[in-house]
């Protein structure tokens, strides 16, 4: 690999300018940084200076055939990277050094056609979790242990709520207003949620014995002489000693909050591997929840509170991205409204 010492110094002029001026998070930085090096890859770490109308299309070529995670490249990364890279240039135009260099025109050859940019934009039909799926999982943790009331208390907070697993991980307990059912994700309060918006939600009564769950740890954790600023869910209790690093096999919790999101995600895997339940993630429990509650809406304004919970500036975003029925589904919605109709 040729490295290109100007290529390095101008992309951290980039990702700082990203940072500083677009507020860009870091993993949204990450994502950008792997789409300027896959465009490097193809050019050989060729000064970005030299770009023209040829090479766009010749990238645009390569990188339909290349791989991302050693699989064949899709549409939707496809149009990203493009994307992606574009804006890059478009920066890049602004610079000393590459105003002369570089042509508006020839970066526009870097637009992916109409019928791709609205292949990327649809979202993949998913099979998500059923409310009996939900039960039946809680239900299967049987132990009596912190982390075994912890992890139920979890599954059924998730689904009950359907906040993100960022959000939940860092979720401290003055948060939830567990007599009125609310939840409180203020970033001010180290809440994580997206784009760092501070969301009222509603802890939804779906089921009685998941809401059960939910209320019985709250309790616990005040019991237990847990603070305000403490995690709602916190980690398990340390056992290392020495050089062992050893964090998540003890049976107790500690007042202590999880570095991310990522235990979150193992607990789903594992709990649902010791019932031998197919196995579905946080955010496909998001979706199990906006379904469920867009189901109860009677109107517009209940609808536009449930969007607003879910952290939403636009109704269509919680209904396009969220409520996606899978074909078995989506059939069965579409053959109820055709015999409505011809009982009228």
């Amino acid at each position: 690999m040729t490295i290109n010492i100007q290529n390095i110094k101008i992309k951290q002029e980039y990702y700082k300018w990203l940072k500083e001026v677009k507020g860009k998070n870091p993993a949204t930085i990450d994502k950008i940084e792997c789409s300027l090096t896959k465009f490097e890859e193809f050019s050989n770490y060729e000064d970005f200076s030299k770009f023209g109308k040829e090479k766009a299309l010749s990238y645009k070529s390569w990188l339909k055939k290349s791989t991302f995670r050693n699989n064949p490249m899709q549409i939707s990364t496809y149009c990203h990277y493009l994307k992606m890279l574009k804006n890059f240039y478009e920066w890049l135009l602004m610079q000393p050094g590459y105003k002369s260099k570089l042509s508006g025109n020839d970066i526009a050859y870097l637009n992916t056609a109409d019928s791709e940019s609205k292949i990327s934009q649809q979202g993949r039909l998913k099979k998500n979790p059923s409310l009996e799926y939900v039960l039946k999982l809680a239900g299967s943790i049987k132990g009596i242990s912190e982390v075994d009331m912890r992890d139920r208390a979890l599954i059924a907070f998730t689904v009950l709520t359907g906040m993100r697993d960022s959000a939940i991980a860092s979720l401290p307990i003055g948060c939830v207003d567990i007599e009125e059912l609310e939840v409180y994700q203020d970033p001010k309060e180290g809440v994580k949620t997206k784009f760092s918006k501070q969301i009222m939600s509603k802890i939804f009564n779906f089921d009685a014995k998941l809401l059960k769950y939910v209320i019985d740890w709250v309790d616990y954790l005040k019991e237990k002489g847990f603070k305000k600023n403490e995690p709602l869910f916190p980690r398990s209790k340390s056992t290392s000693k020495g050089t062992d690093l050893c964090f998540e096999k003890s049976n107790e919790v500690e007042p202590v909050f999880w570095a991310g999101s990522g235990r979150i995600r193992h607990i789903f895997k594992n709990r649902s591997k010791d019932a031998k339940m197919e196995h579905y993630n946080p955010h496909s429990f998001r979706k199990l929840t906006a379904h469920l509650a867009l189901e109860k809406c009677e109107n517009g304004e209940e609808m536009a509170a449930v969007s607003q919970h879910f952290g939403h500036e636009h109704l269509a975003t919680t209904i396009c991205s969220y409520v996606n029925f899978n074909s078995f589904k989506l059939s069965q919605i579409l053959k109820k409204v055709d015999k409505r109709k011809k009982k009228k």
